[in-house]
């Protein structure tokens, strides 16, 4: 068992037993395995993934009413009510470039997570974890970045999650954001994490060039319509996500995070069929992009693939493989 894994099997039996365990032990954990995570390859990147979910329950399931936060010298440190902690335990976590909405703008997943968020430079902000951050986000609002803290504002934040909330952030790398959610955004909420990374999935930055399906086995037609919902991702940094969204329209958006196709799907014979729309704002009105024989497998999440049997519109949004970004409704 390498010292990852048993910094892991630590925290979590530390959790489980009521023993206490410093915030700085898991953001420590959690930073040596996304090293981990960005150097893994093949096999041993499949690995690493399954250990990263571990980890992502210990950080979800230790929320400020489930451990106590400790300094460097077993002090507790309580964050003072509109302020900031006396000692500061999220300095090296919140190391990067600070938020802007430039390096913000695009869509990102929350890492090992079913959420998806949209940020556009325009001041709006999107999540969804139903698969449909486009379509039909659960909450859209605004926010604006003061430093390193965005306030966000979503008027119909559903459940527990408070309407005006603030969260403090960093980019150590463009692909990458590390957020610290403070309080009281969370309202009635119980547990919730503290500490969250997101991925940038547009634009890609170069994050999932080497995640590819070459190799996977298990490859079977699609013939039911639930296969395809959701938000889908170009294999191999291919710079484009594909929503399809269960009302029967479909979105395409490119490297810049803008919409480039939108229309209506229709699942004919393992044939997937993307017609356009009039507002579509690169393609025609019923100009169709069909996949033929449609196969999908489970790895490390869903991964869809086809043949191009037509492209009227010569969009590029043609990859060999998608892969879906998972949500929580995923399988």
């Amino acid at each position: 068992m390498s010292s990852i894994e048993e910094r892991l099997a630590r925290d979590i039996e530390a959790v489980t037993k009521g023993v206490i365990v410093t915030e700085r032990d898991l953001l420590d954990a959690r930073d040596a395995i996304d090293e981990r995570v960005a150097t893994g390859r093949g096999r041993d990147r499949r690995r690493t993934v399954a250990m990263v979910a571990a980890a992502a329950v210990v950080v979800a399931g230790v929320g400020f009413g489930a451990i106590q936060i400790l300094s460097e010298d077993n002090a507790t440190v309580t964050p003072a009510s509109g302020g900031e902690p006396a000692d500061d335990i999220y300095a090296d976590f919140l190391k990067g470039d600070p938020p802007t909405p430039e390096n913000l703008n695009g869509f990102w997943r929350v890492d090992n997570g079913g959420t998806m968020v949209r940020f556009q430079t325009n001041g709006t902000v999107q999540f969804s974890d139903q698969g449909a951050v486009i379509s039909d986000p659960v909450t859209i609002g605004t926010y604006t970045i003061d430093g390193d803290t965005i306030a966000v504002t979503a008027p119909d934040a559903p459940g527990c999650i408070s309407p005006e909330f603030t969260m403090r952030a960093a980019l150590p790398e463009p692909s990458l954001v590390n957020v610290v959610l403070t309080e009281p955004q969370f309202g009635t909420c119980e547990t919730v994490a503290t500490t969250i990374a997101l991925e940038h999935v547009l634009p890609d930055n170069g994050r999932w060039a080497d995640f590819t399906s070459a190799g996977i086995r298990g490859w079977r037609p699609v013939t039911d319509e639930k296969v395809v919902l959701g938000d889908w991702m170009a294999e191999a940094g291919g710079g484009y996500l594909l929503e399809i969204a269960e009302d029967g329209t479909y979105y395409v958006a490119d490297d810049s995070g803008d919409v480039v196709d939108n229309g209506r799907w229709r699942l004919r014979e393992s044939r997937l069929e993307l017609f356009s729309r009039t507002e579509s704002p690169q393609c025609e009105e019923g100009d169709f992009l069909v996949l033929g024989n449609l196969e999908y497998t489970n790895a490390e999440t869903t991964l869809l693939r086809g043949t191009v049997d037509q492209n009227d519109c010569g969009g590029g949004w043609t990859p060999t493989t998608w892969l879906q970004i998972p949500d929580a409704t995923s399988d």
